[in-house]
């Protein structure tokens, strides 16, 4: 019967116990409220990720830690562990990724972490080359302006100066014309 006591007959009686190591970093998703590990377990710290101005995440990511833990080796687990991957992330028109707020070298310890993705606002428009003569790479989404002389006034004239540009289309610019000749 269940819970009734019973002594043991031998002596010397063996008793073996089976258990499973508690993982130092359990990833859920923290949009789907069905999956059971969204439920923060005891002893542990969350890091999630967010996005600043001019950045989206492209997928939905999120980690407990346990408090204080040490990898294989010993060392504390910090955000560069190969197990804490950061998600996915798109730039929106006007601006490039610059860096993640916190280095891979945090360690985790006993508090919860967000770890923000930052943006560069990029210039709104951006002649074709740069002060050196050196060609700048078009922004993705940016379009591109072109100033040209129609075939039937070549003979009158010419530009002098910077005749291609790229441009945030999401934006109000001003364009300064090339010179003419």
């Amino acid at each position: 019967k269940v819970g009734t006591q019973k002594q043991f007959t031998e002596k010397l009686t063996t008793i073996t116990a089976t258990y499973t190591e508690a993982e130092n970093i359990i990833p859920y998703d923290p949009t789907n409220f069905n999956d059971p590990k969204i439920v923060r377990p005891d002893g542990y710290v969350r890091v999630t990720f967010e996005a600043k101005e001019g950045l989206k995440l492209t997928e939905s990511k999120a980690y407990y830690v346990k408090k204080n833990a040490k990898d294989a080796q010993g060392n504390p687990i910090t955000l560069g562990n190969v197990e804490l991957v950061k998600p996915g992330y798109e730039a929106q028109t006007g601006y490039k990724f610059d860096k993640w707020d916190k280095e891979d070298t945090l360690v985790i310890e006993a508090s919860d972490i967000v770890v923000t993705a930052k943006a560069t606002k990029l210039a709104t428009v951006i002649p074709e080359k740069d002060t050196n003569g050196n060609t700048n790479e078009k922004p993705t989404g940016y379009k591109e302006v072109t100033f040209v002389i129609k075939d039937d006034d070549k003979t009158k004239g010419s530009i002098d100066g910077v005749a291609k540009f790229y441009v945030n289309p999401t934006e109000y610019v001003t364009i300064n014309p090339p010179a003419t000749k």
